[in-house]
């Protein structure tokens, strides 16, 4: 039983013993009272079909299934995620920051390879970079930071897809603390879009500032994702 059920069944037990005379219509009000916010969270499977813009959990099951956000009294004990749609993008957002939030290195070293292929030099194009999956692809190539775990699936984002969670940060970390999770904070994150062999790309979540710093010497928070399949 929740607590809003404890509490409202201590006022109903109050109601019960009440000497005072009980209308039909009040009777009707106090059952109103009682069951309202108490239906069972919505769930949805996906089902193919691409979901409305807004914030959801999405759950660790078979199917995947979410549960909209704003709808949702008690989030799901399996959630997985704070999944974010807006028109055809769409993407799930750790619970967590890797490393229990602490900051942390990006890679063990800088890039051997030195593929300019692999890097963006100009904000105009690191903004447009949606490609995280790849990106974190190669970081692994490279050597991740022992301290970033990522799990199967889970890569870090792009600074398009960064960029996309700061804007809707607020109604995300609302999601996230709803779900006892860690908030977005107001600090530098790495994004797996590289700036060159030596440098990498973070944004300040507190206020959107860009800026490239050296991937295996400075140390800021990654914030892990998925990609949404429906």
């Amino acid at each position: 039983m929740t607590e809003n059920q404890k509490l409202k069944m201590e006022l109903l037990k109050e109601f019960a013993i009440s000497d005072e005379p009980k209308s039909i219509e009040v009777c009707r009000e106090m059952y109103k009272f009682m069951v309202e916010d108490e239906a069972p969270t919505p769930s949805i499977p996906t089902n193919g079909k691409h979901p409305k813009d807004g914030v959801y959990y999405i759950c660790d099951d078979e199917k995947k299934t979410i549960a909209p956000y704003k709808a949702t009294l008690t989030p799901p004990e399996d959630a997985m995620g704070v999944l974010l749609v807006q028109g055809e993008r769409s993407i799930i957002i750790a619970l967590r920051d890797c490393n229990d939030g602490e900051e942390t290195t990006l890679t063990k070293q800088k890039d051997p390879s030195n593929l300019k292929g692999n890097y963006i030099d100009t904000c105009i194009d690191a903004v447009a970079d949606w490609n995280g999956q790849k990106n974190t692809k190669h970081l692994k190539a490279v050597g991740l930071s022992d301290n970033i775990s990522l799990s199967d699936g889970w890569y870090i984002p792009s600074m398009g897809e960064m960029l996309f969670i700061f804007t809707h940060r607020k109604e995300v970390n609302a999601a996230l603390e709803k779900a006892s999770g860690q908030p977005i904070a107001d600090d530098w994150y790495w994004t797996s879009t590289e700036y060159s062999a030596t440098f990498a790309w973070g944004l300040y979540l507190s206020n959107g500032i860009m800026n490239h710093s050296t991937k295996a010497t400075y140390t800021l928070r990654v914030r892990p994702v998925s990609a949404f399949i429906s």
